[in-house]
């Protein structure tokens, strides 16, 4: 973020001007004048994310003292009220808190930026690796064959068998088209048509005897006709590069975890704090008397975004500390109360959240439990339709307990279910990460349990299977609903 600006004096400078300038816009435009301090938040940021700590603290100074000799009666010179003097001070440490979390982010994008480069460099090395493979593949490994253009016959070497491991070697070109996968086979035909003409090199997937997809990497090149008459015969080689797609793609998502890791645990990590000094600052302005009953709603409003945020770092920190940590709990009271917790998610959709089942206690890790029915419920919830509902049950199975989510929405295209539990692949394209119920599976098998997709014809159906010694039934209330 810093490319031209490592000249501490101009950052100085810079920051006063850009402060002078959102003075100025407040003092000017008469709809700032309930929210004055608004504009100085978007130049706080800006001035942390530019020109670091320095110049933001001189930027919050002078917002400050502007502010209270512009805009705050009485106009035009420095007020000492009390109201002025919690207004001006919340809005130091807000400011303060934009301003760490600006830095942080400036961190964060540096160490992705980091993460990125050792990721390139990572498949630099993996590709260095898949030409090393294909000069030993060239030794014995690799399939040679010939395509005869007038009879479409297909001649291979003998080690084919080896190479196409799983799979009947195909004699002609018109049977080995009707092999290649559907997703690739418009991009092979369109090859075909250049397959005279010039050399191909090209990757695409065949499906083998049992209709699973390898990927094979064929490179050929058009032989000249003794008689100088057009092109009769294709050589080729082709070899199966199947384990390096697979690698690849587990690296890139490897470094992907990694990062998103990292990156989540430093920023809940860092806000943590603040957000506690914050909260209680906030208390205490608004138990003080002499405020005026809008700036206490104002700051009551304040304490339940600030209580929710650090909630949400809270729940970040937890997903680390809790995991090691078996405990004996009661599964419906869990269930009941993340219910709870996502009420107002549900009640902005007019979704009823019913929880049906015995208590159940069982010692497990609490963090993972927690996570991973959370996950699913949110997946629940944000499929299913206006007015819907979304049924939660719990039951005992023979060595422990049985958690179903099932909702009311469109359910799982069958050509998506294989793959929902992949790392990164989301259906929600505008704010779904790809990860919820990747790291639920891993939680579960973590400790011997398991999610899978039971059902998905009217709505979806999720089984979470949890394992546990000691089970026992309690005489609870069986049924709850939000």
């Amino acid at each position: 973020m810093r490319p031209d600006f490592q000249n501490r004096a101009f950052g100085y400078c810079a920051a006063a001007a850009f402060t002078m300038a959102g003075v100025g816009l407040v003092i000017t435009t008469p709809a700032l004048a309930g929210t004055p301090f608004l504009p100085f938040f978007a130049l706080v940021a800006l001035t942390a994310r530019a020109w670091g700590f320095g110049p933001t603290v001189l930027s919050i100074v002078i917002s400050s003292l502007a502010v209270d000799y512009f805009v705050f009666e009485p106009t035009n010179e420095l007020s000492y009220s009390k109201t002025n003097f919690i207004q001006i001070f919340g809005f130091i440490f807000v400011s303060l808190l934009i301003a760490g979390i600006a830095r942080e982010r400036t961190k964060a994008e540096e160490r992705m930026r980091a993460s990125l480069d050792e990721l390139r460099e990572a498949s630099h090395a993996q590709r260095s690796a898949l030409e090393r493979l294909r000069r030993a593949q060239e030794i014995g490994k690799v399939a040679s064959w010939e395509l005869e253009l007038g009879t479409g016959r297909v001649s291979w070497s003998e080690n084919a068998g080896n190479v196409f491991e799983g799979s009947k070697l195909v004699e002609s070109l018109e049977e080995f088209i009707d092999r290649i996968d559907a997703g690739d086979r418009g991009t092979v035909m369109e090859a075909l048509t250049r397959i005279a003409k010039e050399p191909l090199d090209m990757e695409f997937r065949v499906l083998d005897d049992t209709g699973m997809p390898r990927w094979y990497h064929t490179r050929s090149l058009p032989q000249e006709s003794p008689d100088g008459g057009p092109t009769k015969l294709i050589a080729g080689a082709t070899a199966d590069v199947t384990e390096s797609h697979e690698s690849a793609k587990a690296l890139m998502n490897v470094e992907k975890l990694a990062a998103a890791g990292r990156m989540s645990a430093t920023i809940a990590h860092e806000i943590n704090n603040p957000l506690e000094a914050v909260m209680n600052l906030v208390f205490l302005a608004k138990s003080d008397a002499g405020i005026s009953a809008e700036s206490r709603q104002m700051l009551q409003q304040a304490e339940v975004e600030l209580g929710r945020t650090a909630h949400i770092a809270r729940q970040n920190l937890g997903f680390y500390r809790d995991r090691a940590v078996p405990a004996q709990v009661d599964l419906r009271a869990l269930l009941i109360e993340l219910a709870a917790i996502y009420a107002t998610h549900a009640r902005r959709k007019n979704i009823r959240v019913n929880v049906d089942g015995d208590n159940l206690m069982m010692t497990v890790r609490l963090g993972d439990v927690r996570q991973a029915v959370s996950n699913v419920l949110l997946n629940a919830l944000d499929a299913t339709p206006d007015g819907g509902e979304v049924h939660i049950t719990l039951r005992p199975i023979a060595d422990g307990a049985l958690i179903t989510i099932r909702d009311s929405g469109l359910g799982v295209p069958q050509e998506l279910r294989e793959r929902i539990f992949e790392p990164f692949f989301t259906t929600k394209k505008d704010y779904g990460t790809g990860l919820g119920l990747w790291v639920t599976r891993e939680l579960l098998r973590s400790c011997g349990g398991d999610v899978r997709l039971t059902n998905s014809e009217s709505g979806a159906e999720f089984e979470l299977t949890l394992h546990e010694a000691h089970l026992r039934r309690s005489d609870v209330e069986p049924r709850a609903s939000f």
